[in-house]
């Protein structure tokens, strides 16, 4: 039997219309309140799925912006730690190198000094001029 409005299909047949025209418009009614049901539970599952999409876009450029900033930020020096022993072959301590600075540590992990390379390994005196190191020349 199908559904029909009955308060609706009371209202037709207050307003003097015939009982097989009133009782078909119940029932398209009904199918009507039926359809649109539907129609709003497709518009939450299309809601529903945008709001994931839009955590998978907004996730994704989160990564390729910070992947792209990964690529594209400047080269750090290189580092490069050694190691001394004394004749015996203990270790007598350690040093870092960081770009043109070295830190010397002794073997209880003390700070003992720094020193600092002259010049890179595209212009390796670091602009003193090699016949005349100390600049005695110019007097």
């Amino acid at each position: 039997m199908p559904i029909m409005l009955e308060k609706l299909y009371d209202a037709f047949i207050a307003a003097k219309v015939p009982d097989d025209k009133a009782r078909a418009a119940a029932v398209e009614s009904a199918e009507m309140r039926d359809q649109i049901v539907d129609v709003r539970s497709q518009i939450n599952d299309v809601k529903s799925t945008l709001r994931l999409h839009s955590w998978m876009l907004a996730t994704n450029t989160a990564l390729v912006l910070l992947l792209l900033g990964l690529a594209l930020r400047p080269a750090h020096s290189q580092q490069a730690q050694s190691t001394f022993t004394d004749r015996s072959g203990h270790f007598a301590g350690s040093s870092i190198t960081h770009g043109p600075k070295t830190d010397f540590y002794d073997a209880r992990g003390r700070y003992q000094g720094t020193t600092t390379q002259q010049g890179t390994p595209s212009n390796p005196l670091g602009n003193v001029n090699g016949s005349d190191p100390f600049g005695r020349a110019r007097r």
